[in-house]
């Protein structure tokens, strides 16, 4: 018989009867006079099977705590895998169904493309069919000629038609060549005519040009011609200049050009001087206008109402106010206010958008610019402000690396406020322009007082552009290539 009974050690019923025994041995070592050691080896012999005892139970519960263990690990195992199969038996249906769906929009598909199919074939048959038609009855056989009818005697019509229709070619062809013999006869007229015509006008143009550019200025023939004819009098940089726009510049605003000329008392009683003078001052507008108008249209500049009344009130506060100046103007010049401001404000006003504009034209300021963004360069690869300040700079600031001091922002102008206002301490501002320079500020204490009265300490490098717009403006003048036929 084994030994173990489902993993628990089989224990033989053999205690009761060893205490049995050993009880006896006892009772005769009483009744004997071997008492003493027997007692002692009954004692241990009782012990011993007790601790025996006592470890094999222990054994069993483990043995029976495991197996229950086992059993347990058997019974999660089982779990797991029903609920593995469950998962995989769903997915199983998701597929299917997903396949049976994707089956069935396929079957759709297929479906709809076939009805397309046989809609485009039928529509393809109707077409030939079309086609066919048109076809017959386009090449349609001829039917088959009927027996012949026996010959009757009658006139020769057919000649007389045939000899019609030859006649008729004839005349056809004889009257459309007579037609282009027409055409053509008259188009070599036209071409006559035209070159004539040309060639007169050429002669015209000569013979005005001789008399314009050759005669006295105030020859009757020449006045004339340049009264009604916009002839060009004066070229500005190629711009052609009428003669009747030199005459309106002469007569209504030369003598106020000449007022605003330098002239010493002895020119003043020397009419003819004076007339040179205002020939002189006139051209000079005019030019001047001219180039005017050229910057206005590259950089298109629109000036307003309001900023030609403006100018207009500048000029006027120079000259003892609006209405003494209106006064002035109307009784020595004979001007009126709206002619004076179409025809003088408005440049002055030009002038002054046109300067604000060539301040950030960095085509005209190119050296300058070059330098200001080498020294920015420098300055974002880690360079020191105060020394290159120091070696850059060209304002007088430079000596104390650029120190300008504590400035009111509220006293700044607009571009410099809003580049400070964007600056936190040891910051450096991207390069700024002012009238006649370039510059960077570089931002080093800000008091935190009210705004109206906040101050900023800053450092600056500037880089001067030694160019103003007065300058550029009497360098194109300079520049410029004039025609001027008025002598």
């Amino acid at each position: 018989m084994p030994k173990y009974i489902d993993g628990v050690k089989k224990i033989k019923n053999k205690t009761r009867n060893d205490n049995i025994k050993s009880a006896k041995d006892i009772v005769v070592g009483l009744n004997g006079d071997n008492f003493s050691p027997l007692i002692f080896s009954n004692a241990k012999k009782t012990v011993g099977n007790f601790f025996s005892l006592q470890k094999e139970n222990a054994i069993r519960k483990k043995e029976e705590k495991r197996g229950k263990v086992i059993l347990k690990k058997e019974a999660d195992l089982q779990k797991e895998q029903d609920r593995l199969a469950k998962i995989t038996q769903e997915r199983q249906e998701k597929i299917e169904k997903i396949w049976q769906t994707a089956e069935e929009e396929k079957a759709v598909e297929m479906d709809r493309k076939n009805k397309k199919l046989k809609k485009q074939r039928a529509k393809e048959k109707l077409k030939a069919e079309s086609l066919a038609l048109k076809m017959q009855k386009r090449f349609k056989m001829p039917k088959p000629l009927a027996p012949p009818k026996p010959k009757k005697e009658r006139k020769n019509y057919f000649g007389l038609i045939k000899n019609f229709k030859v006649n008729l070619k004839i005349f056809n062809v004889f009257k459309l060549t007579k037609i282009k013999e027409l055409f053509v006869r008259l188009i070599r007229k036209i071409k006559f005519y035209l070159a004539m015509l040309f060639v007169i006008m050429i002669l015209v143009a000569v013979v005005f040009s001789v008399i314009i550019y050759t005669f006295p200025k105030k020859n009757s023939a020449r006045q004339l011609i340049l009264n009604n004819i916009p002839f060009p009098l004066i070229f500005v940089d190629y711009r052609p200049i009428s003669y009747k726009t030199y005459l309106d510049e002469e007569r209504l605003f030369g003598y106020y050009y000449l007022t605003q000329m330098d002239i010493d008392n002895e020119t003043k009683q020397d009419a003819e001087k004076l007339l040179k003078l205002k020939d002189e001052a006139v051209l000079k507008h005019i030019v001047e206008k001219n180039i005017l108008q050229n910057l206005r249209d590259k950089y298109g500049i629109v000036v307003y109402e309001n900023e030609k009344q403006a100018a207009f009130k500048n000029i006027a506060a120079a000259r003892g106010g609006e209405e003494t100046f209106i006064e002035l103007i109307y009784g020595s010049y004979g001007l009126t206010k709206d002619l004076f401001m179409d025809n003088v404000a408005y440049y002055e006003a030009l002038k002054a958008k046109l300067d604000d504009v060539f301040i950030s034209d960095n085509s005209v300021h190119r050296a300058a610019r070059l330098r200001i963004n080498n020294v920015a360069k420098m300055l974002a690869k880690g360079a020191n402000f105060e020394e290159l300040a120091e070696k850059y700079s060209e304002d007088n600031h430079a000596l104390k690396g650029g120190d300008i001091g504590y400035l009111k922002v509220i006293e700044m102008s607009d571009e410099l406020q809003s580049a400070v206002n964007k600056l936190d301490v040891n910051m450096i501002s991207k390069v700024l322009l002012d009238k006649d320079r370039y510059y960077l500020v570089k931002l080093y204490d800000r008091t935190q007082n009210n705004p109206e009265k906040e101050e900023v300490w800053l450092k600056q490098i500037s880089i001067f552009t030694n160019y103003n717009f007065e300058q550029y403006l009497e360098d194109l003048k300079n520049n410029a290539k004039i025609w001027n036929f008025t002598k």
